[in-house]
């Protein structure tokens, strides 16, 4: 009878056992529950069950020969490059959003845009290009001094490195020579500001005691040789303004800039700024030709607006 009720309290703790090992088992043993052989669906695992929910895929990245999609925005630095981009993976659905903004335009080609249609399928819009118009070198070098107040000496200087910048009024196309006479500008040509720049400098230690305004829209300013044996007046004579035929865009078009000269007489010192006029209506035309020149190239519709984040 001992016998006998040994074995039955062992069977009994065994089969206690088995059933504490399942229960632990069902608590805390992974179970992958839903995608591991999809790639449309994320493969999950679930660990330590009703406490850890684990997402497989980046194990699942790390063994693939290639990515589950594409992604990403590779932004491009010229025209040229955004277009060669949106033609090398460009479908049906790719489409090119085109966003002025307030002084930021910017180009977003969303390559794999939902397919047309109500009942077109929606994709991703992962893989992008983008083109934020990065002005040209010649562009920042005239906005870095754009309402500075210069002195003689500094706007001498600036004007003889940029002077390749300035063109003659008659090679500037018919509208901005019609703006010019609309102004009233006397506009100055390149050889002119080079012998202004050059007096420029020579006054530089001189004191003003005249500055005037002209009909002409030129202006007179009248220096003082204080230091010289022949002491008097000299006066030089500055042009209202001038033109550029600059890049507005790195490795764009030539675009004409009209530049104002403008000045300031503090006592019997003067300063002078450079006043690039209405820079917006520069803007529009180069975001207005380079939508032109996306659509003709891309062969993508170009919406404008901006995308979807």
């Amino acid at each position: 009878m001992e016998f006998e009720h040994t074995l039955s309290e062992s069977v009994e703790h065994e089969a206690e056992a088995r059933a504490v090992a399942e229960v632990v088992q069902d608590l805390f043993a992974a179970e992958v529950v839903e995608g591991y052989d999809n790639p449309d669906k994320p493969s999950l695992m679930l660990v330590a069950r009703g406490k850890t929910l684990v997402d497989l895929t980046p194990y699942e990245d790390a063994r693939r020969t290639g990515p589950r999609r594409r992604v990403g925005a590779l932004v491009a630095h010229t025209i040229a490059t955004f277009v060669a981009m949106v033609l090398r993976f460009r479908d049906a659905g790719s489409v090119v959003f085109a966003t002025l903004g307030d002084g930021a335009p910017r180009l977003t080609a969303i390559l794999d845009y939902h397919e047309v249609g109500a009942l077109g399928a929606p994709r991703f819009g992962g893989h992008r290009v983008t083109f934020a118009f990065p002005l040209s070198v010649e562009m920042r070098a005239w906005l870095a001094v754009a309402r500075v107040r210069l002195g003689p000496k500094a706007l001498a200087e600036f004007l003889e490195d940029r002077i390749l910048d300035v063109r003659e009024l008659s090679q500037m196309p018919a509208g901005t020579r019609e703006l010019v006479s609309q102004m009233g500008l006397n506009i100055g040509s390149p050889s002119a500001l080079v012998a202004i720049a050059r007096e420029l400098n020579v006054r530089v230690e001189t004191k003003v005691t005249a500055a005037n305004n002209l009909s002409t829209g030129e202006t007179q300013v009248a220096f003082e040789e204080a230091h010289s044996a022949t002491a008097g007046r000299q006066a030089v004579t500055i042009p209202g303004g001038f033109v550029l035929a600059i890049p507005v865009l790195e490795g764009g078009e030539l675009y004409p800039v009209i530049c104002r000269l403008r000045y300031t007489v503090r006592g019997s010192e003067i300063t002078w700024s450079i006043l690039p006029y209405r820079l917006d209506l520069v803007m529009r035309d180069v975001f207005a030709d380079v939508v032109k020149e996306v659509e003709a190239g891309c062969g993508v519709p170009v919406f404008i607006g901006d995308p979807e984040s």
